[in-house]
């Protein structure tokens, strides 16, 4: 670990939809993760769809294309599509155990299923909630299970739950994102940073070991590539899991082919 930490340390973004930082000088590690969205079954209730997208995905792992599985979960305010999702979602779990990725989940008042599914598969991988705005009750539940949990664009509402169970997450099991929104995952840093009364120079060095150990994905290859573009800028690097557009698939290296 002194080896990794003797550079500087990148800002992780656990969770982006669109990488701006890469339009820009900025240094940019880009890595790729794909799943089966629960919201796509609203335009596509059919069980074909479900096992085209299967396909899709077990190829892309075969050819190791992606770091993730994910966004995959439980969305309650699309009840007439939950018996889909929830095969999706137990598909992807034990795709995730046989090809050793870490699952990014969506999670919209699944949180009972999300914990009964853990239960029952226990799994090896690490999962990911994204976008986590529960409150410390919900924090407990999913750390004992060894959950992890991604916050961003609520940090900036202080009405929002995570304002007060963010100091219930310890640091081995949080990460930040920028998601869809409009914020830098510096100013994320930034005001978590803030909220837990800690720099932003500590939680860059937290949580990027800690996706070295849990995301887990070849942190020697990962280690050379960031010590790379720490010698041709001088801007703290970023490492951005990046997932598909809604309605979009990776598929043959065309990203912007339409699953719809």
């Amino acid at each position: 670990m002194p080896q990794i930490l003797s550079m500087v340390t990148p800002f992780i973004d656990i969770h982006t939809h669109h990488p701006i930082a890469t339009t820009t000088l900025e240094p940019v590690c880009l890595l790729q993760c794909y799943g089966i969205h629960p919201w796509w079954f609203e335009k596509h209730p059919e069980t074909e769809f479900l096992e085209q997208q299967l396909q899709l995905l077990e190829a892309m792992l075969n050819e190791n294309r992606i770091v993730a599985i994910g966004e995959t979960g439980i969305d309650h305010l699309h009840k007439d599509t939950l018996p889909l999702q929830m095969k999706a979602f137990e598909q992807q779990i034990l795709l995730s155990e046989h090809f050793r990725k870490p699952l990014i989940l969506h999670n919209v008042k699944g949180t009972q299923e999300i914990l009964e599914l853990h239960q029952k598969h226990h799994p090896k991988q690490t999962w990911i909630i994204h976008g986590f705005n529960g409150n410390i009750h919900e924090v407990q539940q999913l750390i004992q299970r060894d959950i992890l949990l991604s916050v961003g664009e609520s940090l900036f509402h202080e009405n929002r739950k995570i304002i007060n169970s963010i100091k219930s997450i310890p640091l081995d099991h949080l990460f930040l994102e920028t998601d869809m929104s409009d914020h830098r995952i510096e100013d994320v840093y930034q005001r978590a940073a803030e909220l837990l009364g800690l720099s932003v120079e500590r939680l860059k060095d937290h949580f990027f070991i800690t996706f070295i150990r849990r995301v887990g994905f070849g942190a020697l290859s990962l280690v050379e590539d960031l010590s790379a573009l720490e010698m041709r800028n001088t801007a703290s690097p970023k490492v951005l899991l990046m997932a598909p557009v809604f309605g979009s698939r990776m598929d043959r290296g065309n990203s912007n082919e339409s699953v719809f």
